[in-house]
């Protein structure tokens, strides 16, 4: 039937459908004046497809440069250029180190960012990209992070969350403070 396999193909695939739950947390969570910042991760990619964004200049995301680290400090610069608008900064746990010391800056600015930090231990999208080519991981795996306690060493408050419904009680309250915080969900 051409009409189901019209509707077939407007199913995003696997790779992107797999972060519907997270991505409908920010959309539910955020309001629509918000700004996010995104990395080079997995979770972004599956955003240009699933996040709705109502206004211009609120999704920020260097497409096709591979610049891992960039969400966190493009999120400050927006918070500083944007200060009554919600900015998140979207990244995975690999390229989150790459500026995690920018922490600091927000906290001194009193910028009140909020990093989602999809937690996959390591760099999975170049995992994935291995697999697919057939070659062993060379790496992309980093297990001996913890947020959490980086975050907090830097006067950061954070949160670890488990579950999309820890997530979204962890983002409320997060984008509530005020504060720069760091909110870590952890892969499925």
């Amino acid at each position: 039937d051409e009409i189901a396999a019209a509707r077939a193909a407007l199913d995003p695939p696997d790779e992107v459908a797999r972060f519907r739950g997270l991505l409908d947390v920010l959309d539910r969570v955020l309001p629509e004046d918000r700004i996010v910042a995104g990395d080079s991760t997995q979770p972004v990619y599956a955003a240009n497809h699933l996040l709705g964004i109502a206004r211009p200049r609120s999704w920020l995301m260097p497409i096709g440069y591979g610049c891992l680290g960039c969400a966190l400090p493009m999120a400050i610069g927006a918070k500083l250029a944007a200060p009554d608008r919600p900015v998140i900064a979207l990244a995975g746990d690999g390229g989150f180190q790459f500026t995690i010391q920018e922490l600091a800056t927000a906290r001194d600015l009193g910028a009140g960012v909020v990093a989602v930090v999809y937690d996959n231990r390591g760099y999975g999208e170049i995992r994935d990209a291995m697999d697919h080519a057939g070659i062993g991981h060379v790496g992309t795996d980093s297990t001996t992070h913890d947020l959490v306690t980086i975050a907090s060493g830097y006067g950061v408050a954070a949160h670890r969350g488990r579950s999309l419904d820890e997530l979204e009680a962890q983002l409320m309250a997060a984008l509530a403070s005020g504060a720069p915080t760091v909110v870590e969900y952890a892969a499925a």
